[in-house]
């Protein structure tokens, strides 16, 4: 008695349901209601305003966002094979090189995904507009 399919106990509609109000709920999912590309330009602005600013941000992590954004942007790399001589230069143009034939829309899914890996809550940024500024109800009794 009260179990459900193969013996399992059904969680009861008090543990199944979540306990926070439907506007908080709305707030904690608002970037799966964010479609493309207009997601992935949100995750370009975080990542150049704030995110290659963090000084825990390696050059590794900043080559690869460099990378899939020109993928993503761009499409494959048709630059041409910059001096030798300029490391910073010839280990951009060889990282977005190797994406090769990377579509466009998979790069954006991907800098968009790697932004999240380094920011899990990246688009709880106040000036992305996706939720409200807490700033302003922690202010009123200072």
């Amino acid at each position: 008695e009260g179990a459900g399919h193969h013996g399992q106990r059904r969680p009861s509609p008090e543990m199944a349901a979540p306990t926070v109000g439907k506007a908080a709920s709305m707030e904690s999912n608002a970037i799966f209601f964010v479609g493309w590309p207009e997601r992935f330009h949100m995750a370009e602005r975080y990542a150049d305003e704030v995110l290659m600013q963090e000084p825990d941000i390696t050059d590794s992590d900043k080559l690869l966002l460099e990378s899939l954004r020109s993928q993503a942007i761009h499409g494959p790399c048709t630059a041409a094979r910059p001096s030798i001589w300029d490391k910073e230069a010839m280990a951009r143009w060889s990282s977005w090189r190797q994406l090769k034939k990377m579509s466009m829309p998979e790069a954006m899914n991907m800098y968009v995904r790697a932004v999240g890996e380094l920011r899990k809550d990246w688009w709880r940024w106040p000036p992305l507009g996706l939720v409200e500024e807490e700033a302003e109800e922690a202010g009123e009794g200072a």
